[in-house]
């Protein structure tokens, strides 16, 4: 097991590659200036490995990146091609204005990934850790089936069960980690840890700047307080490393910044600069749309929640015109088609992405009252953390700010429907109404709350940018010999210095060391021990590669297909039980006098079964025996002992039949 950060560098570099690499080309060839194409370069990017993907399996070819890299590649010079064809432009900006805009960005992106990387670093502790969680299981088994067949399709992970090809699983954090282990060879623990790490300190950091620039324009002031900013909230990205392990989510929350943005860029709301031509804006949500689905479809429904407003706020406009001069008849009633159809898309595709009917969601029950759901989106906290007292005064000063200046009040309405959206899956009883608003995420809070951080930290940079400027303001106006650097420099330390410090003390360590806990490969570890890695790291030589292994997954044994490559019959926590696999799962341990369960381990290959002493994963166990007939195997007849780690037993079947 790869241990070393220092081993994990080639993998951090391919993952760098990879989320940047691609992406910004295809911007710059689309026309965007640097600054645009730093911003969108891992949306984009994310689509062109989806795309890759999809096409590698069609056209049969193995998944890596010697096949990866002429796609890619193809993708850049269509993109070439099309804009040629268009005969589109980019922006007309000064060299120099560029230059300094394109260096504020990189500064501010590397002072965000200083911050944010020591602390994931920490969160993960060794490279080769893995989260001791319920999901965890299913993800790691994924990137090792795609490793094993050359196959990075979002129709890959349905294999996992062995039932042949099945249904579609927004795959694409999976496909990005499979590229990387299958290039670097660090192993797929250290693989994982390395792209979460990129996507942490670099991809949500980009997105987030990219957003703000959209929002509220270049100035550099803004962009480093986002920067110091993207590590003060614990919802994000802080939660979504310890709950579940919900890496898909945590991705595409990510994403949802630079989607956001594009967005906005769509609908000439932005104050960046950054358009490009019509019609290569459109290729651009275009080239988007795979990564908006295939990261996780909810960061598509998110968007819908955050533009929204901005859209009921352009339809208000043009038909209150309160007697001042506005668009022409004609024109009102094109824009206004555009943007109720832009308002029945997402409709639709809101209703479109979620579970249906809705009875099909493993609903998540409410753990509290409306006011006290309201209470805690007031604080900025949820489910007993500590409130974001940190970044609150900077949100309320910002949102203080936008009603003063009357500008940009749609942001207010975007910040009001994901607060709507976490007040729902919090507080609300059970009901149609909140499986509407939230079924989405699953009707679970740990992946809504990250959704108000995504408002909040504009908000709170905004707030961030007032204070400085007023403090700024009453220094020089108080001390008239104070410079204008050293000005600067106090400020920014009492806003941003003062927010940082009461955030990581108050909310972010807590959040922190709790996602932290999860990751280990620790003797007693509660889904797979050290005892059981050490036994699953003899598989391939213990187990011929044609037999299948049973085992009771809530005890870790799952885990050992993603170690060893050997075929398990239960490879994942919620593998689809067939009348077979049932049978088994309730009674193995009776197969030496029991001719049905002999027959249906013959027909499944069962030849080995792994067992284990340690309790069982407790959170989310089933309770109704599902797998009580693989418990306790030292004791059945019939099944000799093959090898043993400590807690973690390997047997060999015989007597059956």
């Amino acid at each position: 097991m790869l241990s070393s950060w220092a081993a994990a560098v080639p993998a951090i570099l391919v993952a760098i590659l990879i989320f940047f690499g691609p992406g910004f080309l295809l911007v710059r060839l689309a026309g965007g200036r640097t600054a645009l194409a730093l911003g969108l370069a891992p949306l984009v990017g994310t689509s062109i490995v989806s795309v890759a993907a999809e096409s590698l399996r069609i056209v049969g070819a193995p998944w890596n990146l010697w096949a990866f890299v002429p796609v890619a590649l193809a993708c850049c010079l269509g993109t070439w091609l099309l804009r040629r064809l268009l005969r589109g432009s980019g922006s007309s900006v000064r060299p120099e204005s560029e230059r300094n805009l394109t260096r504020n960005i990189l500064v501010s992106i590397g002072i965000a990934a200083a911050l944010l990387a020591p602390r994931l670093l920490l969160i993960f502790g060794s490279a080769g850790n893995i989260s001791q969680t319920t999901d965890d299981v299913f993800h790691l088994n994924t990137i090792r089936l795609m490793l094993d067949v050359g196959n990075g399709s979002i129709f890959t992970p349905a294999l996992l069960n062995g039932d042949g090809p099945g249904g579609f699983y927004p795959a694409a954090w999976h496909s990005i980690v499979s590229l990387v282990a299958g290039t670097t060879g660090v192993g797929i623990p250290a693989s994982v840890n390395s792209v979460n790490l990129v996507i942490g300190a670099l991809v949500w950091p980009a997105g987030a700047i990219f957003l703000a620039r959209q929002i509220f324009g270049n100035r550099a002031l803004t962009m480093f307080a986002v920067s110091v900013l993207t590590v003060c909230f614990a919802a994000f990205p802080f939660r979504l490393l310890d709950w579940g392990v919900l890496y898909p989510n945590f991705f595409a929350m990510a994403l949802t910044m630079p989607l956001w943005g594009l967005a906005l860029l769509l609908l000439k709301q932005t104050a960046s600069g950054d358009e490009v031509s019509v019609p290569m804006t459109w290729w651009l949500v275009l080239t988007a749309a795979p990564a908006a689905i295939l990261a996780h479809p909810n960061a598509l429904l998110a968007v819908i929640a955050l533009v929204i407003p901005l859209i009921v706020a352009r339809l208000w406009g043009l038909w209150n015109t309160n007697g001042k001069a506005s668009a022409s008849s004609k024109l009102r009633f094109r824009l206004s088609a555009l943007y109720i159809g832009l308002l029945v898309i997402g409709v639709t595709a809101w209703i479109s992405l979620r579970p249906i009917p809705l009875s099909n969601i493993n609903t998540n029950p409410p753990y509290t009252t409306i006011a006290r759901a309201f209470g805690e989106w007031l604080t900025g906290t949820n489910s007993g953390h500590l409130a974001a007292v940190g970044t609150l005064p900077l949100v309320v000063l910002g949102v203080v700010h936008l009603v003063r200046t009357r500008s940009n009040l749609w942001l207010l309405g975007s910040y009001g429907a994901v607060s709507l959206l976490f007040i729902a899956v919090t507080g609300f009883p059970l009901s149609t109404l909140r499986t509407f608003l939230t079924g989405g995420w699953y009707d679970d809070y740990n992946r809504v709350i990250g959704l108000v951080v995504l408002v909040a930290l504009p908000l709170a940079a905004l707030g961030a940018t007032c204070a400085v400027d007023y403090l700024r303001g009453a220094l020089v106006t108080r001390w008239p010999a104070t410079t204008a650097l050293r000005s600067l420099a106090i400020s920014l330390t009492l806003v941003l210095g003062g927010s940082l410090l009461i955030s990581q003390v108050v909310t972010v360590n807590p959040a922190a060391a709790s996602a932290q806990s999860r990751f280990n490969i620790a003797p007693g570890a509660p889904m797979m021990s050290a005892d059981e890695y050490r036994l699953f790291k003899r598989l391939d030589d213990l187990v011929p590669a044609d037999a299948a292994i049973a085992g009771n997954p809530w005890n870790g044994s799952a885990m050992a297909y993603w170690v060893s490559g050997r075929h398990l019959i239960f490879s994942h926590i919620f593998v689809p039980m067939t009348p077979d696999r049932k049978l088994v799962a309730r009674s193995l341990r009776r197969a030496s006098f029991d001719a049905r369960v002999c027959a249906a381990a013959k027909r499944l290959n069962i030849q080995y079964v792994l067992g284990s002493s340690e309790p069982e994963f407790a959170y989310g166990k089933p309770d109704d025996g599902s797998y009580s007939g693989m418990n306790n195997m030292d004791s059945a007849v019939g099944f000799n002992v093959v090898a043993q780690e400590g807690t973690a037993t390997l047997y060999k079947m015989a007597n059956c039949g």
